[in-house]
């Protein structure tokens, strides 16, 4: 970042004061002739000069540690990244639009033949629910009245059984972001998640994200400044922080 700096200002002591006048940069009442010190003509060679040496030390300096390298070929990775502002995500009738796109884009790696395929954070509109085979029918419902209780069990509607469908289309594993909801004999939680799927087994690992952004994913001191929930776009609604890294 340096080397940048550097360089640019020394670019720029070389550009004559009236130009920046020419083109508004500095202020109409301002005589770039007695107003403005530019260097001298020395002053100017020097730094044209250093930053020339800077900069190629820089750059032989890395051809000479990047010949030193001994890597391993590694997974062929497809990074798949669309062009959605995050604004957008909580529009209505909008995450369809997004997970087809996304869809799309990874249609178009697969004859590439990735042994990874990588979707971005929450990038898949369908939750996956994981509840405790302990509760009833009946407890999901009065705990979760949002969520029709045949979704935590019925396989059909099973996010894993679906990601590991796309995993067998594409013939690669898949590291896909999006939102848990886990219920249990003391309460639910919700989570911001990264789950690794593979073809046959589906869901095979997931990654709860530990440091929340605030006012974004969880609202700090809400149970004491209860008037923080204005400057959220989700409300009251927390998610709940992963307490465990996992390796893929």
């Amino acid at each position: 970042s340096y080397l940048v700096i550097f360089s640019a200002t020394a670019l720029a002591e070389c550009v004559p004061a009236v130009w920046f006048a020419r083109v508004r940069i500095l202020p109409p009442v301002c005589d770039p002739a007695v107003n403005v010190r530019t260097a001298s003509q020395r002053e100017r060679t020097i730094a044209i000069l250093t930053s020339v040496l800077l900069v190629s030390s820089a750059v032989l300096y890395g051809a000479y540690r990047l010949e030193q390298g001994e890597f391993t070929p590694g997974p062929r990775v497809a990074l798949i990244q669309g062009d959605f502002q995050p604004q957008v995500k909580h529009q209505e009738g909008i995450n369809e639009k997004i997970y087809h796109a996304h869809f799309q884009m990874t249609g178009l790696v697969v004859k590439h033949r990735p042994d990874v395929i990588i979707w971005p954070e929450t990038m898949f509109p369908y939750a996956l629910l994981l509840a405790d085979p302990a509760l009833t029918r009946e407890e999901l419902l009065d705990r979760f009245p949002q969520v029709n209780p045949d979704f935590w069990r019925d396989d059909r509607a099973n996010v894993s059984l679906a990601l590991r469908d796309r995993a067998e289309q594409a013939g690669a594993r898949l590291i896909f972001g999006l939102v848990t909801f886990i219920a249990s004999k003391s309460g639910g939680t919700q989570h911001n998640s990264a789950v690794f799927v593979e073809p046959q087994l589906g869901i095979t690992g997931r990654y709860d994200k530990i440091h929340l952004v605030p006012f974004g994913e969880y609202l700090p001191l809400q149970d004491w400044l209860p008037f923080l929930k204005h400057f959220s776009p989700y409300g009251e609604m927390s998610l709940t922080p992963g307490t465990d890294v996992h390796v893929f």
